[in-house]
């Protein structure tokens, strides 16, 4: 994993040694139910890469908002680093 990644600015990154998506965090989400989590998490791999490149096009309020959009769609699956990495751009 690379030690920073930019997406408008650098932000610094710690190398991770575990799973990019909390397997067990999403089941607890999704009530153990396997074809939710499924579908909860194809919505994420569907939206996250246009979200990415809305936080590329925007700027000022509007990156901050897609940011935290973000940020949610992470936690909601257990993506943490992804999770992380939005809030530092949401900060500013």
């Amino acid at each position: 994993m690379p030690s920073s990644i930019r997406i408008g600015r650098k932000i610094e990154t710690e190398p991770v040694n575990r799973q990019a998506i909390d397997l067990s965090h999403l089941a607890r989400q999704t009530g153990e139910d396997e074809a939710l989590a499924g579908e909860v998490l194809r919505l994420f791999v569907v939206r996250a890469p246009a979200d990415v490149a809305r936080l590329r096009a925007v700027s000022g309020p509007a990156r901050r908002e897609v940011a935290h959009l973000l940020v949610g769609s992470a936690r909601a699956i257990g993506a943490e680093d992804v999770a992380r990495l939005a809030a530092a751009i949401e900060a500013g």
